[in-house]
């Protein structure tokens, strides 16, 4: 059975196992190139040569290409990026770390270079003593994110601000090809729920998006199938990584390893234990004793990992047919109570 600090380990290392696996760290599935006749762009991705022409792809690049100007502007993860700096006021960007979109921040991650970015703050958690401060209430992951955020260098900032790379649209493309061979379905109703609940987040009101749609070029009908698309590709995303188990073995390797602490030897020394005669002796002795115990038991200088927990649930179904009860039991205890 494991402790509850174990099972929040296992919960950690298959959140940050998903979020690599989702994101475009796997850009050796997709690769492209132009054929010999320049009307077609052919592609490979997981084994499967997939051809798209090329009114398809530019026209295809010019809709994520205004659909993500619009995600800039609706992901507090885009904000946070150009505007949390060392050297601006943080009564200017304090509110981005309470606003909360993470179906917008999702879509901005798509990009590649956003997606690297991601990777780096979680390199950044992935480390044993800031995750133990972070379980145990110790460690605010406000603080965490907001000097990540401040320390993101000016080359990093300009790479997400550019226009959105050809590569990322033709992962786009292959992506929901993938998709539509999982069947991956998104209804029209949650894509016009999704749309109007983006609509109350513009103030002063509704013609303010409508403006804003207008200045960005793009036609409602447009932005119905951007995010439609964009949705789809998340819940692909999910689903490559909701089939993602990691072993217990490995929960408890891991867990032990960071957990595990190392018996310290120590001595009590009268006066004569500091004669330059008795330093040789003591030392031979401790080495000696040091050599049996390597060879006979090495985990005697190991205090092994331990964990502690407030509270453990059992259902009584786990062990109710174990349990037997005489008559004469429940008469005894019905007569003590009476």
């Amino acid at each position: 059975m494991f402790t509850q600090m174990q099972k929040y380990h296992k919960a950690f290392l298959i959140f940050v196992t998903a979020i690599i696996a989702a994101s475009f760290g796997m850009g050796s599935l997709f690769y492209s190139f132009f054929s010999p006749g320049n009307m077609e762009i052919v592609g490979s991705f997981a084994y499967n040569k997939v051809k798209v022409s090329k009114n398809e792809f530019y026209t295809a690049w010019e809709r994520w290409q205004k659909f993500y100007d619009l995600v800039k502007e609706l992901s507090p993860k885009a904000q946070k990026i150009q505007k949390v700096r060392l050297d601006e006021n943080i009564q200017n960007y304090a509110y981005l770390f309470y606003w909360q979109n993470p179906i917008w921040d999702a879509i901005y991650s798509l990009r590649e270079d956003v997606a690297k970015l991601d990777e780096k703050f979680d390199a950044r958690l992935n480390d044993p003593n800031k995750w133990n401060l972070l379980v145990r209430g110790r460690l605010n992951p406000i603080e965490e994110e907001l000097e990540f955020y401040q320390h993101i260098t000016p080359k990093e900032r300009d790479i997400v601000a550019r226009k959105l790379p050809r590569n990322d649209v033709w992962n786009f493309l292959m992506l929901l090809y993938q998709a539509q061979e999982w069947g991956i379905y998104v209804g029209d109703n949650e894509v016009r729920d999704f749309i109007a609940e983006t609509q109350q987040t513009f103030r002063p009101g509704p013609d303010e998006y409508a403006e804003r749609l207008k200045n960005l070029g793009i036609f409602p009908s447009t932005l119905e199938k951007m995010v439609k698309d964009a949705l789809v590709i998340l819940k692909y995303l999910q689903s490559r990584t909701a089939g993602i188990k990691i072993p217990t073995k490995t929960v408890y390797e891991q867990y032990t390893q960071f957990n595990t602490q190392y018996r310290l030897q120590w001595v009590t020394l009268s006066n004569k234990g500091f004669m330059a005669q008795n330093d040789a002796e003591y030392l031979k002795e401790r080495q000696s004793f040091y050599d049996q115990m390597i060879r006979v038991n090495p985990n005697y200088f190991k205090i092994p990992a331990t964990a502690s927990f407030d509270y453990l649930a059992i259902e009584g179904k786990a062990f109710a047919g174990q349990v037997q009860v005489s008559t004469d039991e429940i008469d005894k205890a019905y007569r003590s109570q009476t």
